[in-house]
């Protein structure tokens, strides 16, 4: 008898857990969709002719909530549908640039001269800069959705100098500078980087299992990159300041193409990867410049050479990157990443101090009280960049 007991016990134990870990709720990253099964008594009572038919579960005048574009059906809106947005701080890195030679120390003492030191691009590297980082989605059918999203960085910035430890027997100069010889106390430079981040995307899901989550997108693009250095020179004996300039502007117009995976084991922690590349036509505007404020020439600023050039290149991104997600509410998560962009034909703006070194060593160098009107010039479109972060920030779904 107790062994019968036993068995029977057993049994509805096991019918217990089946019928709850059917009815259990999965959760999947990035955006915490789930799913709802189907309210059988609403759908019978409104079968039923001349019952009240029950207020379904997020609708409103028959339409979801949730959703501009969804009806509400005989169950009403599940859960698996609605909209998303994601606030992320981030702080990324731009690595340092290819080296451009820009100035240098000689030793005046000996023929022929010897060089001692030398001033590049990557006498420095660019530090962790802050900038954010927001995205919001809305659903148009049950597995698709359109997204919008920014990004922009507003200052990455290097700097250097190159200072005469022993004038007159030391010297400077500089291929993009006329203030050469003893007499130079410094040659140095200022680096600066803008980026700003603009896509539309269209994203498809597609669930695999209760815990895995894959989606692929596709959309446009807008990356405007602006890249500016100056390099400076001063002197003691004449009192005399120079500096030379390139400042480029980038504007990437294009589209891409990337997929992610999640995987959501417990219902308060997601893991995922994300990738994707682009390609883009590059609309360039390239200005290069040199200033003068000699107190025996030029007693104000004068500007000795302008190059203004628009051109046009094709240029690539690659980007992927990681992201945890920790669920805090029903609606809200933390979460935090690390991502990596790689963008190849850019025009950068050291790229184009060297570029035109022909026209520097053809006008200013040759004299430095003439006044040189606009120059052709060229522009270098074969720059790359590569940018990498963390990013810490909340998901919000609906």
């Amino acid at each position: 008898m107790c062994g019968k007991v036993g068995r029977l016990t057993g049994v509805w134990v096991l019918v217990l857990l089946t019928s709850q870990i059917a009815q259990a709720k999965w959760w999947t990253w990035p955006f915490s969709k789930h799913h709802v099964s189907d309210t059988e008594e609403a759908v019978q009572m409104s079968e039923d002719t001349g019952m009240y038919r029950p207020k379904l579960h997020d609708c409103s005048e028959g339409k979801c909530r949730h959703s501009w574009f969804r009806d509400c059906t005989e169950s009403g809106c599940g859960g698996d549908f609605g909209w998303y947005a994601v606030g992320d701080f981030i702080y990324l890195r731009r690595e340092r640039p290819s080296e451009t030679f820009l100035g240098r120390e000689v030793d005046l003492t000996v023929l022929p001269v010897q060089q001692l030191r030398e001033l590049t691009t990557d006498s420095d590297r660019f530090n962790y800069e802050p900038g954010f980082h927001v995205l919001i989605g809305l659903p148009i059918k049950p597995e698709w959705s359109v997204e919008a999203s920014f990004f922009g960085i507003w200052d990455w910035s290097q700097d250097a100098t190159l200072v005469n430890r022993n004038p007159p027997l030391f010297g400077m100069d500089s291929p993009y500078l006329t203030i050469n010889g003893g007499a130079v106390d410094a040659i140095g430079y200022n680096y600066e980087t803008e980026l700003r981040n603009f896509e539309a995307n269209f994203r498809n899901f597609r669930p695999f299992g209760p815990f895995t989550t894959f989606s692929w997108f596709f959309g446009a693009r807008y990356i405007w990159l602006s890249d500016e250095i100056t390099v400076f020179g001063t002197e003691n004996l004449f009192l005399s300041a120079e500096r030379s300039r390139a400042d480029v502007d980038n504007h990437l117009i294009g589209g891409h193409v990337g997929a992610s995976m999640a995987v959501s084991p417990f219902y308060c922690l997601s893991m995922g990867l994300y990738s994707k590349v682009g390609v883009y036509g590059n609309m360039i505007r390239n200005r290069v410049s040199n200033f003068l404020r000699d107190p025996g020439s030029f007693p104000a600023e004068t500007q000795r050479m302008f190059i203004s050039r628009d051109d046009g290149s094709t240029g690539v991104s690659l980007e992927a990157g990681a992201k945890v997600a920790w669920r805090i509410t029903n609606h809200i998560s933390i979460r935090g990443g690390y991502s990596v962009l790689f963008l190849d034909g850019l025009a950068l703006a050291p790229d184009q101090l060297n570029a035109n070194r022909q026209v520097f060593a053809t006008t200013v160098l040759l004299d430095r009280t003439n006044v040189y009107g606009r120059q052709t010039g060229r522009t270098d479109e074969t720059g790359s960049m590569l940018i990498h972060g963390f990013s810490v920030g909340l998901e919000i779904d609906w």
